[in-house]
């Protein structure tokens, strides 16, 4: 079986994408898009309201991040992780939250306390001791990820 993470990666890097999700969202109901799209857009202002610049385009992210956030989101939508007692699902839209160092654990915004940091900061990209906590998004999803120096992602 193909690792899911991998999959969508491989069709996130893929040249007609864009093309791709355009026509997917016109197949999908209205009602739907609207909500993962304000969803979308609550989990970019509470990025804002933070100062966290780190949300870019998935592709220009490094790869050990661009992996582990996309192993996270096919885990959380296969039912395959855990959840916070809210039951967040991709099937009703709203900001959740999940960590490097927490992978299998998605959460809503009200529960973030559960994603607690591990004693030691181990760097996601290069497993050096790490210094920073930074925050990427992909759609709905806010993901927490720590850095070294070396591996800053947000410039």
């Amino acid at each position: 079986m193909t690792d899911p993470g991998a999959a969508i990666e491989q069709m996130i890097l893929h040249p007609h994408h864009r093309q791709l999700v355009d026509e997917l969202r016109a197949a999908m109901p209205v009602h739907q898009v609207d909500q993962v799209d304000a969803a979308a857009d609550h989990a970019r202002r509470l990025l804002d309201a933070a100062g966290d610049a780190t949300s870019r385009d998935l592709t220009a992210l490094p790869t050990w991040l661009r992996r582990c956030i996309l192993d996270t989101l096919a885990r959380w939508a296969a039912g395959a992780g855990s959840t916070c007692r809210h039951r967040p699902s991709p099937s009703r839209p709203a900001p959740v939250v999940a960590a490097c160092w927490r992978p299998s654990l998605v959460v809503c915004v009200a529960c973030v306390p559960l994603i607690s940091r591990p004693p030691y900061w181990e760097c996601g990209g290069c497993g050096e001791a790490a210094d920073a906590t930074e925050t990427a998004q992909f759609g709905v999803l806010l993901f927490m990820f720590t850095t070294c120096p070396d591996c800053r992602v947000a410039r």
